[in-house]
């Protein structure tokens, strides 16, 4: 009886219930499991979905994006060039503010506007050369330039000159004489001879005196109509 009741009641029953639970715990871990998967798999498909700064972040972070050399080289290349086109404004800033607000090139054009009478008439004063003098000097030197001069003059000790020298002061002390023919003459280093020079000088043994005119300085005088500044001595 007792092994009838084992095999034909109570073994099927206690064999069913326990394949029953064995399926039961099989499907829930399986659930678990998907379930699992689906979470971990939630926040890589949000930041494909969705283009927030926190998917950035998140794909950032998982996946750091690598950057070429030439990248690097071409960002280094525009940092460079915005940073001297900064500098070169900040440079033509200040010149602005130092020259009044106005650039190099206006400044220069309101300089030579503003200079043009006053340089001519500074030229035109340069060509004229005389003077009258007292001292113990005496003799005569004529000249046809710096190169085609002759004569002799002594001073001994001073001679006091006073007249037109150009734009140098009137007023200056001859202590050295001049002597000697053409290229050999011997200049006084008190009188400024230019190049193309034409005078006569003549000295009376306490009274003297000299006229000329610069020949060099009247062609610089002509130029300087046109803005040509061939001496370089206009303001």
């Amino acid at each position: 009886m007792t092994n009838f009741i084992e095999r034909y009641s109570v073994m099927p029953i206690i064999r069913l219930f326990s394949n029953s639970l064995a399926l039961r715990m099989f499907v829930f871990c399986v659930a678990i499991s998907i379930s699992s998967e689906s979470n971990s798999e939630e926040p890589r498909l949000q930041g494909s979905k969705f283009l927030g700064s926190s998917s950035r972040a998140y794909r950032t972070d998982k996946y750091p994006k690598r950057i070429s050399p030439k990248a690097e080289l071409i960002s280094s290349v525009e940092a460079s060039s915005e940073q001297d086109l900064s500098h070169e404004r900040l440079d033509h800033h200040n010149r602005r503010t130092r020259s009044g607000m106005f650039s190099e090139s206006e400044h220069d054009i309101l300089h030579k506007v503003l200079f043009y009478l006053p340089n001519r008439a500074f030229d035109f004063f340069d060509i004229f050369r005389a003077d009258v003098g007292i001292g113990s000097s005496g003799g005569a030197v004529i000249r046809a330039s710096r190169y085609g001069q002759i004569g002799y003059r002594y001073v001994e000790p001073v001679s006091y000159r006073l007249g037109i020298r150009g734009r140098r002061f009137p007023f200056f002390i001859e202590r050295d004489s001049e002597y000697g023919v053409g290229g050999d003459f011997v200049q006084s280093d008190a009188r400024h001879v230019t190049p193309l020079e034409v005078g006569l000088g003549l000295d009376l043994v306490l009274v003297g005196g000299y006229l000329g005119a610069s020949l060099d300085e009247a062609w610089d005088f002509l130029k300087g109509w046109v803005l040509i500044d061939s001496k370089s001595d206009d303001f």
